[in-house]
């Protein structure tokens, strides 16, 4: 890279954001980094965000990454409950601390990547408000009674929501690294009743996967709409010798 580009890196000219819309992808950008993804088949929208996590944040959730590998396992293994309501308190206290909503805490829909990482995803969607990944007995409605999920018909996809974001955020978009402190905030999401179109001899495959896709996608698109940087940068190169040189070493006389 020559010293004029990266002069203009440094002090780049300030242009207004503009919209765009890709048709090919299903997908646009507007003026504040939201992103409008599309499934293929038209029948699910999403609209989502990326956020810097705050230090404080990202240091609580690697100080409790054992717990979290227990909570993944939860179907076999019961996280004990007096800690994860421990690690929900200094979750809180984290968001408090970094200027963020303490609720912010209660909205974590999924941890990543591989359910244990720095990275949230937060469910700001209303008509999806269950969707959570805290254990049901932690989570209270107003009235203080637990709230139920089996009612929801954005609940059947959300196993699928969840594993696109896992994907996004095990290889990411500058050398497809692990990315680390990235909240995704979900702001919209829209499913239409598909019905047969589960079925796999369906042109654009099973709803499911496009589902997967397209959060995979929108996340990719959200991170890169915003500033972004490697946290641990190397640079590789080969070295080449003359045959005789090698198995040869230098000493002090």
């Amino acid at each position: 890279m020559v010293n004029e580009l990266i002069q203009t890196q440094q002090h780049p000219t300030s242009k207004p954001a503009q919209r765009h819309y890709d048709s090919n992808q299903s997908q646009s950008v507007s003026d504040v980094g939201l992103i409008v993804q599309q499934t293929v088949n038209k029948k699910s929208t999403i609209k989502l965000r990326a956020i810097p996590l705050p230090k404080e944040v990202t240091d609580t959730i690697d100080e409790f990454s054992d717990l979290l590998k227990l909570m993944k396992k939860r179907e076999s293994v019961e996280a004990p409950a007096e800690k994860v309501s421990e690690f929900r308190t200094k979750l809180s206290e984290a968001f408090e601390t970094s200027g963020w909503k303490r609720e912010t805490a209660d909205r974590i829909w999924s941890f990543g990547p591989h359910h244990t990482g720095p990275n949230i995803l937060l469910n700001e969607v209303k008509d999806n408000p269950n969707a959570s990944i805290w254990p049901e007995k932690i989570i209270k409605s107003d009235d203080g009674n637990s709230e139920s999920t089996s009612g929801n018909f954005l609940y059947a996809y959300a196993s699928n929501f969840i594993n696109g974001f896992q994907l996004a955020t095990i290889a990411g978009p500058l050398c497809e690294e692990p990315l680390r402190g990235v909240a995704f905030q979900v702001e919209e999401w829209s499913c239409e009743d598909v019905g047969n179109e589960l079925s796999s001899n369906q042109p654009f495959g099973p709803f499911s996967g496009q589902i997967m896709s397209a959060v995979k996608e929108a996340c990719r698109k959200a991170f890169q709409v915003q500033p972004q940087r490697l946290m641990a940068a190397m640079y590789s190169s080969s070295i080449q010798v003359n045959s005789e040189v090698l198995g040869k070493s230098n000493s002090l006389i």
